[in-house]
């Protein structure tokens, strides 16, 4: 296969993977909360650069929620008992998603309440 046909293929992998993740209940949260969180921050006086530091922090969360979606589709393959190893990395991948979520929320608030 050719570069761009390769280029091509992975470009659908990653829409077939966008679908998967679409279907997630908390990765549609934040999408829907984002959206309107972007619109705020383009009426209210931020620079040009904390608009786009808060974007990236956005897509790093949906990122974050994306791994995060693998490693439980991965988890289930592998047992669908309780395995207290598996919780943990579970629990350790959600984590990874609050923590963005927090780290966006108190940027969000040190630009918008004490910038």
């Amino acid at each position: 296969m050719n570069h761009l046909g390769k280029l091509k293929s992975n470009f659908f992998h990653s829409l077939d993977g966008m679908k998967v993740l679409w279907r997630e209940h908390s990765f549609r949260v934040e999408c829907y909360v984002f959206v309107p969180l972007i619109l705020v921050l383009s009426w209210v006086n931020v620079s040009t650069t904390q608009r786009a530091l808060a974007i990236v922090l956005m897509f790093l969360v949906l990122i974050t929620e994306g791994l995060n979606t693998a490693i439980e589709i991965v988890c289930n393959r592998i047992t669908t008992e309780i395995d207290p190893g598996i919780k943990a990395a579970k629990d350790v991948a959600s984590a990874a998603v609050m923590l963005m979520n927090i780290a966006l929320f108190i940027y969000i608030c040190l630009i918008l309440f004490w910038a």
